[in-house]
């Protein structure tokens, strides 16, 4: 996978994120100690949410629920739920894991829906 200088990805994923998922299964929070790596991964999340939850729900979920900067794990969660619903036709299968998180209690209590968010999911999603 290509990653431009914005932290988009482009082009087609040469391997897993199976190397990432590993990391913060190992070291959790800890992984952000680092902030030039903390900017990187934060930035890839950001700007590739919704790619990241359709490659690597496990990734994206445990990305939420390790990053303990509130405001950027927040910026994640936004640009996430904007882009489901951006994306009617592939939110029905990728929301699937997020739900499953939410019933399980895996999701940060911090990360609440603004404005409209889960009412345009809704609709879409009926």
């Amino acid at each position: 996978m290509i990653t431009s200088e914005a932290g988009q990805l482009s082009g087609p994923p040469t391997h897993d994120m199976t190397f990432l998922v590993d990391m913060l299964a190992q070291f959790r929070e800890g992984l952000f100690d680092d902030a030039e790596f903390s900017d990187l991964v934060d930035n890839l999340a950001i700007h590739n949410a919704f790619v990241l939850l359709k490659m690597s729900p496990t990734f994206l979920l445990g990305y939420l629920s390790h990053r303990k900067k509130e405001t950027t794990s927040s910026e994640v969660w936004h640009a996430l739920l904007s882009s489901l619903s951006e994306n009617p036709t592939q939110a029905e299968i990728t929301v699937k894991p997020l739900l499953e998180a939410a019933q399980r209690g895996l999701l940060p209590r911090h990360l609440k829906p603004k404005g409209r968010e889960v009412d345009d999911l809704a609709e879409i999603l009926l």
